[in-house]
């Protein structure tokens, strides 16, 4: 039989109780938690465990997308790094939007229960799976939109635009400063000064040999 999960109002905070679950009495060596406990928010039961379970969810998509798409870009010959940039632009903000919603999705049906609106199913995970569900059709219809407007695309093309003339505004830099240097090298300022120092120069060694002759001679 499976457990069946219940939300009071305590005057300390919302409670959870867990009833019909004689497996797990080993962890759960009560029926009524907080829902802050910290073995509730481990079962992701409550509000603070789904906001938990989100965090968790959204920092391992980022991870997770990231990775495929630098796979992606490294594996593929014709890859731009625009496309790189472009396929993380609209791939993280749609993991952690989808992470979201799901568990806006969560802890509203949380906190529907809580407030005596509903009752949480049949089994003590209710209202993860409503925001893992929320949260998978979330982040299917930000693919669908993105297929459809072809946003990646478009942003992979902004990319490479702006990367080729950030290239040549720096070629263009380059050239520029190296002709600059060379005129300040051929300059008249940069000639007079190098013929004072070889006058200096030259000065100081006719005087360090009068120094050695006067020493040799003393």
């Amino acid at each position: 039989k499976a457990p069946r999960v219940y939300f009071t109002q305590g005057k300390t905070g919302d409670l959870v109780t867990i009833k019909g679950c004689p497996a797990g009495r080993n962890i759960l060596t009560g029926t009524r938690y907080r829902v802050d406990n910290p073995k509730i928010v481990e079962l992701q039961i409550g509000k603070p465990g789904i906001r938990a379970a989100a965090k968790e969810s959204a920092r391992f998509g980022v991870y997770l997308v990231v990775a495929v798409d630098v796979a992606d870009y490294i594996l593929r010959d014709n890859a731009t790094l625009g496309q790189l940039l472009g396929s993380l632009t609209v791939d993280i903000p749609s993991v952690v939007l989808a992470s979201v919603a799901g568990a806006a999705a969560g802890t509203y049906v949380a906190g529907s229960a809580v407030a005596g609106l509903a009752v949480i199913g049949s089994f003590a995970c209710g209202p993860f799976l409503v925001a893992l569900a929320v949260g998978v059709a979330v982040g299917y219809g930000l693919y669908r939109l993105d297929e459809y407007f072809h946003l990646t695309d478009k942003l992979s093309e902004a990319y490479d635009k702006g990367l080729a003339k950030l290239g040549q505004a720096f070629q263009q830099l380059g050239a520029e400063a190296e002709q600059r240097f060379h005129q300040l090298a051929n300059s008249k300022m940069v000639h007079d000064l190098s013929q004072e120092a070889h006058d200096i120069a030259a000065k100081l060694a006719r005087q360090a040999d009068w120094v050695r002759w006067e020493l040799a001679h003393w």
